[in-house]
């Protein structure tokens, strides 16, 4: 789908923006070109092509074409003991064995979800999100269970407003797929060339795009509800996410932008819920004598305890 930009992005052709570029520039070729691209670490540097080892262009090519699998069973099979540091087309990387999992799992310097995310689904989400149920409804298996998925997370995000809107469901479910295959595109180029090749990738377009649509569907909505609740206004209990984020964003004095925030939620969430359902689907078909036991199970659960948290727990 083809979406019309709601603005056009200009930039300052200043001397000092131009100086910034140039010596951002020459900056990024020093560091890609004339140092070593290794990392300080004590872990085995490992290659499928011992000429890798030399040549960074190399090993990236090798992580790229051949893939994560193929390169870390061939450091397992060669029997290195320990962490095993590679070249990714992001970097590198250092994989650490599963006997290392005690040791890290408890270290704050590894936990890079960001604490307003974690804090919201920990103390709010998952506690709102408990009173809702799908429709009883017969889809088209995976297509439409994709849809499906999206309007459940868009209901559950931002309400009833948006999910019926065709459009916005629309990029829900596409910016997922656009975003990745821009991923894959970039991650097969140096990544001093990235920020170049960006202007000329099609489905990076259409991501821009795709961001600031949701930024018009979106925002009006956002703004309407919380001038609502500025002014003390009665709004419905709705379990959506505008109100709960606003909350941690203002305790934590932190920015949201709340269409950015509803494309990375719905990354998350729309693809493997829908994979979920359609795995879920794909057994009750080949196993029918469990569908009369699930209904059963269904009803005589929400007859004797409602639509409330203890129903699910069971």
């Amino acid at each position: 789908m083809d979406w019309v930009p709601t603005h056009d992005l200009r930039y300052d052709a200043s001397l000092a923006c131009i100086v910034t570029v140039t010596v951002a520039c020459s900056l990024g070729i020093s560091y890609f070109f004339v140092l070593d691209q290794r990392v300080a670490t004590n872990a085995t540097w490992y290659t499928l092509i011992e000429d890798a080892l030399k040549n960074p262009f190399k090993a990236r090519e090798q992580w790229v074409v051949v893939g994560t699998k193929e390169t870390l069973y061939g450091g397992m099979k060669k029997k290195i003991k320990g962490a095993i540091a590679v070249v990714s087309s992001t970097g590198p990387l250092v994989f650490l064995p599963n006997s290392f999992a005690d040791e890290i799992r408890n270290m704050k310097e590894l936990h890079f979800v960001r604490p307003l995310i974690q804090s919201l689904i920990n103390t709010t989400l998952l506690k709102k999100s408990s009173g809702l149920i799908l429709p009883d409804l017969w889809v088209y298996l995976k297509t439409l269970i994709h849809r499906l998925a999206a309007r459940v997370s868009c209901r559950v995000f931002l309400g009833p407003e948006l999910s019926d809107n065709a459009e916005w469901i629309d990029i829900d479910v596409t910016y997922t797929e656009n975003s990745m295959r821009v991923i894959y595109q970039l991650r097969s180029l140096h990544p001093i060339f990235r920020p170049i090749a960006q202007w000329w990738m099609p489905a990076l377009r259409v991501c821009r795009l795709q961001v600031a649509k949701s930024r018009e569907i979106i925002n009006p909505l956002v703004q309407k509800r919380l001038q609502k609740k500025a002014n003390g206004e009665a709004t419905e209990k709705t379990a959506d996410i505008i109100s709960w984020i606003d909350d941690k964003a203002r305790a934590k004095k932190t920015k949201i932008d709340f269409a950015e925030l509803q494309l990375f939620l719905s990354f998350a969430a729309v693809h493997t819920t829908t994979e979920m359902i359609s795995g879920l689907m794909c057994d009750l078909v080949e196993n029918e004598h469990w569908i009369s036991q699930i209904r059963e199970e269904v009803v005589s659960t929400l007859s004797k305890y409602g639509r409330k948290r203890r129903c699910w727990l069971r």
